[in-house]
C-alpha cells in the first residue's frame, strides 16, 4: 500500500477533511460493532518499506456522528517506534483535543511484524507480535466511550515523504 506525501506541488487523493494521503481497507461486514461485546479483534502482519510517520491501523468511531478515529496505530520509520494515539474526545483534532500517544514497541523498517488491536468489553488493547493467547497485549487508557466502531487498515501517510507498507496478513474477528 503506497501513499505519497502531500504538498501543493505534490497533490494526492485524500478525504476532504484530511491533510494526508492514504490507501486503506475498511470493514464493511459488519459495518460497525459494539465495543462492549466479547470479541472484536484485528490482526495484521506487515513490513514497513518507507515512511517517516504512517498510521497503519485504526479503530474508527461509528454511529455517534464524530466521523473520527477512536484510536490510531502510528509507525515511525526513522526509529521504528509504534505508538497508539487514543482520542481524548469524540471530535478529535477538529474539536481541539489531541491524541494521547501510548508506545507499544519498536520494529525497524524492512522487518516483518504483526500487530493486534482488540476492543472488547470496552477495553482497548494493542500489541506487536502478540502470542495466540493474547500475551503481549497492552491495555490502553481511553477517555470516553463510543457506541459503535469498525477497524481500518492502511497507509495513512502523516508526512510529506512517500510511504509504503506491504500487508502480508489481515484478519478480523467478531
Amino acid at each position: 500500500m503506497k501513499a505519497p506525501g502531500y504538498s501543493e506541488d505534490h497533490p494526492c487523493i485524500k478525504w476532504a477533511e484530511s491533510k494526508h494521503c492514504r490507501t486503506e481497507f475498511r470493514e464493511t461486514k459488519p459495518a460497525s460493532w459494539s465495543p462492549t461485546t466479547a470479541t472484536n479483534r484485528l490482526h495484521v502482519k506487515l513490513v514497513g518499506i518507507r515512511g517517516a510517520n504512517v498510521a497503519i491501523g485504526q479503530v474508527f468511531q461509528v454511529d455517534n456522528g464524530a466521523n473520527k478515529p477512536f484510536a490510531e496505530l502510528y509507525y515511525r520509520g526513522s526509529d521504528g517506534l509504534l505508538q497508539v494515539g487514543v482520542a481524548r474526545c469524540p471530535g478529535g483534532s477538529a474539536a481541539n483535543c489531541n491524541q494521547d500517544l501510548q508506545p507499544i514497541g519498536k520494529v525497524p523498517l524492512g522487518t516483518a511484524f504483526s500487530y493486534d488491536i482488540r476492543f472488547e468489553r470496552n477495553v482497548l488493547l494493542a500489541g506487536i507480535n502478540v502470542a495466540a493467547d493474547g500475551t503481549g497485549l497492552k491495555p490502553l487508557t481511553t477517555y470516553f466511550n463510543t457506541t459503535g466502531a469498525s477497524f481500518k487498515v492502511g497507509n495513512y501517510n502523516q508526512a510529506t515523504d512517500d510511504a509504503s507498507i506491504h500487508i502480508l496478513e489481515l484478519t478480523t474477528q467478531h
